[in-house]
C-alpha cells in the first residue's frame, strides 16, 4: 500500500501544512480523519490565534457564531477590528473624478453581535484576555476591492466618512470590551504605516466615563498602548455629502448594561453639528475637554510599559487666530500633569507638539530606557536640557532615536530644525553629513551617553528631490 499523508511523521506533517491556508487545511481534516487528529495537535490552532473582523453584518455574525461554543474559535489571542468605508458613488467628469463615500453604520443589532463574541472570549478564551487588539479602518472600493485609507482622501482635509468611520469603531469596540469585561494585555488605535490621515480626534477619547468599572477592568491589564490621533475637526471637504444616518449607535443592549454609564452621551455627541460660526469655532478651539482624554488613558493604565504616541495635524480652512487658538501642546501637558505617571521600558513619540519643560519632566518620570521622539515640534526651549538628559548616565537609556524635531514658538509660527553636531544619516538628504544631521541614532549605553550638542537650523528655501520627498512623507504622515 502506497504511503499516504497519513503516514508521515508529525514534524513532516507540520511542514506541510504550514505552506496551506485556512481552506486548504479545513479541506485536508475532512480528507483524512488521522490527518485531523495529527493537524489538531500540531498547527491546527495557529489558524485561531489571529483573527481579522470587519465590523460588518456578516462577519460580526460569524465571529460570533464561530465563538459561541468554544473550542479551537475562542483561542485567538491577536485580534485585528476594522470599520469599514465603502465607495458609494462614482461620477466622471471632464477635470476629476469625485468619489463620495459612506462609513458603514454600526447598528445595535452589530454592536450586539460584537458584545456576544467578545462575552464567548471572555467565557472561552485564556483567562479572558486578548493579548492584542488593534483598530483599523478598511476603504473598500465600489468593485469589492480593498484599498488603503489614504486613497479615500483628496487634498490635506479630513474625510468626513473616514472620521466617522474612526469614531465609531473606536466607540463600539470600547463598549463592547467594557460590558465584556474582556481584558487587553497590547492596544493599537489606528497606529500603522498604512493608516495615514485616518486617525481618531483627540477629543473622542473624553466622550468616555473613564470611572466606570467596565473602563476600570478594560485598561487595567494593559501594558502596551500605540494610539494616532489628530486635531479636533472643524471643517471636512466641501464635496462629501452628510452622512447621518450612518452615525453611530450606541444604544446598549440588554446584555450590554454595564457599559450604559460609560456611553449615555455619546449617541448625542455623535449626532452633533460642527460648529460653524467663527465665535463658536473660536470656544471649541480653547474647549480644554479637546486635550484631557489622552491623561485619562495613560492615567487608567497601571500596568503600561510601552507606549507610542502619534499625532497628525489638520490643515484646516480657518482663520490663523483660530487655528492658534488651538493650543495642540496641551495634549502632553495634561499627561504630565498626572499625578501617577507609569514607569515605561520604551516610549515613542511621533508628531506631537510639545513643551521643552513638559517633555523632560515626562522623560525624568517614567525612566523609558528606549526612546523615539520624531517628526515632532517643541514650542519651547532649545532641546539641549533634554538631550543632555538622554545621554547621561542616570537617565539609563539604552537605546535613542531622534529624528526631525522642528522648532517654533508658543503661537505655532516655524523657527527651524535642530540639527545635531555629529556626522550620520541625513533622511532629508538621503545621504551621509559630515556637518551635522536632523538624525541621531544611538544603540548601547556606551553610544548613548556620548556628549553631544545640537542647534537650531533657520529655515530656508531648498529643492533637492530628497527634501521635497521628505516634506512630502511629513504632510500625508503627520500632517505637518
Amino acid at each position: 500500500m502506497p504511503a499516504g499523508l497519513e503516514t508521515c511523521p508529525p514534524e513532516v506533517l507540520e511542514s506541510i501544512i504550514a505552506l496551506l491556508d485556512l481552506e486548504a487545511v479545513c479541506n485536508l481534516r475532512l480528507g483524512c480523519r488521522s490527518v485531523a487528529v495529527s493537524s489538531a495537535q500540531i498547527s491546527w490552532r495557529r489558524f485561531f490565534s489571529s483573527k481579522h473582523v470587519d465590523l460588518t453584518s456578516r462577519d460580526l455574525l460569524a465571529f460570533s457564531r464561530v465563538t459561541r461554543h468554544g473550542g479551537v474559535s475562542c483561542q485567538v489571542q491577536h485580534l485585528h477590528l476594522a470599520g469599514v468605508v465603502r465607495e458609494v458613488e462614482r461620477t466622471e467628469g471632464s477635470s476629476e473624478m469625485l468619489t463620495t463615500s459612506a462609513c458603514d453604520s454600526h447598528t445595535s443589532d452589530k454592536l450586539a453581535l460584537l458584545d456576544e463574541a467578545f462575552d464567548n472570549l471572555t467565557k472561552y478564551g485564556k483567562d479572558g484576555t486578548l493579548s492584542s487588539l488593534s483598530l483599523r479602518v478598511a476603504f473598500i472600493r465600489s468593485n469589492g476591492q480593498r484599498d488603503v485609507p489614504l486613497r479615500l482622501n483628496r487634498g490635506w482635509l479630513p474625510h468626513k466618512s473616514m472620521w466617522q468611520c474612526t469614531v465609531d469603531t473606536f466607540r463600539a469596540a470600547i463598549q463592547a470590551l467594557a460590558s465584556s469585561e474582556l481584558r487587553v494585555e497590547r492596544l493599537n488605535v489606528f497606529n500603522g504605516p498604512d493608516l495615514q490621515m485616518c486617525s481618531l480626534a483627540c477629543d473622542q477619547l473624553n466622550v468616555i466615563d473613564w470611572g466606570d468599572p467596565g473602563i476600570v477592568n478594560l485598561f487595567a491589564a494593559l501594558t502596551s498602548l500605540s494610539i494616532s490621533l489628530c486635531d479636533r475637526n472643524f471643517t471636512f471637504r466641501e464635496d462629501e455629502h452628510e452622512q447621518d444616518s450612518n452615525h453611530l449607535n450606541l444604544t446598549p443592549s440588554s446584555s450590554s448594561t454595564t457599559a450604559r454609564g460609560a456611553y449615555d452621551r455619546i449617541e448625542d455627541e455623535s449626532r452633533q453639528r460642527f460648529p460653524r460660526s467663527n465665535t463658536a469655532i473660536l470656544a471649541a478651539c480653547r474647549d480644554e475637554d479637546n486635550f484631557a482624554g489622552l491623561a485619562n488613558l495613560v492615567g487608567a493604565c497601571p500596568r503600561l510599559r510601552h507606549l507610542e504616541l502619534h499625532y497628525s495635524h489638520v490643515a484646516w480652512s480657518l482663520e490663523d487666530s483660530m487655528t492658534k487658538s488651538f493650543r495642540r501642546e496641551r495634549l502632553f501637558e495634561q499627561v504630565v500633569r498626572l499625578g501617577r505617571l507609569p514607569h515605561l521600558e520604551s516610549c515613542a513619540i511621533r508628531g506631537l507638539t510639545m513643551r521643552e519643560e513638559d517633555l523632560l519632566e515626562f522623560l525624568r518620570r517614567t525612566r523609558p530606557t528606549e526612546l523615539s521622539v520624531e517628526y515632532s515640534h517643541l514650542c519651547t526651549g532649545t532641546f539641549q536640557p533634554v538631550l543632555d538628559y538622554c545621554t547621561s548616565s542616570s537617565a539609563g537609556i539604552s537605546k535613542l532615536y531622534l529624528n526631525a524635531i522642528h522648532k517654533t514658538n508658543i503661537e505655532g509660527e516655524y523657527q527651524g530644525l535642530t540639527v545635531f553636531n555629529e556626522k550620520g544619516e541625513s533622511i532629508k538628504y538621503d545621504c551621509i553629513m559630515d556637518d551635522g544631521t536632523e538624525l541621531l541614532n544611538r544603540q548601547g549605553s556606551k553610544s548613548v551617553q556620548k556628549p553631544i550638542t545640537c542647534y537650531i537650523q533657520p529655515p530656508f528655501t531648498e529643492g533637492e528631490p530628497s527634501v521635497v520627498t521628505w516634506i512630502r512623507f511629513q504632510r500625508l504622515e503627520y500632517g505637518l
